[in-house]
């Protein structure tokens, strides 16, 4: 029967192999919401709903991008709020850099949080991550 230590010394690398990858693995989005992947969709039903859109733009591989995803977006009080004022719409390049090219919007950096009207004209931008409370405040500024 193998040793303690022998065993350690075997499990010890796939435990952080294992660590890593859930570090850098590319995360969800949180099921909480309903996410268009269409600026035209989007667009239709925020006009239908008179609601403005809240367009976020990521890019796979973002750490901030998967960090706001992880901790801000799947945090239930954001999910409620955001699923509650806004027609949701998620772009994620490069996969969807037609749709974004659709937008007419410039991006600089990921994660990138646009407020647009329900015309598609852009009202405000929130660049990079932020805490679900100072996200949620920077978006209630807005108005």
């Amino acid at each position: 029967m193998p040793s303690i230590k022998r065993m350690i010394w075997w499990f010890s690398p796939l435990v952080v192999i294992a660590i890593l990858f859930y570090q850098f693995y590319d995360r969800p989005l949180p099921p909480e919401y309903v996410w268009e992947r269409s600026v035209e969709r989007a667009l239709m039903r925020a006009e239908a709903e008179a609601r403005d859109v809240l367009l976020l733009a990521s890019a796979e591989q973002c750490p901030q991008c998967d960090r706001l995803k992880a901790e801000t977006l799947a945090d239930r009080q954001v999910a409620r709020f955001l699923s509650e004022r806004f027609v949701l719409l998620f772009l994620e390049a490069p996969e969807d850099r037609k749709e974004f090219l659709k937008s007419g919007l410039s991006i600089e950096s990921a994660p990138t949080t646009f407020i647009l009207t329900p015309q598609g004209r852009e009202r405000a931008r929130i660049e990079g991550f932020y805490p679900s409370e100072e996200y949620v405040a920077k978006i209630r500024a807005i108005d």
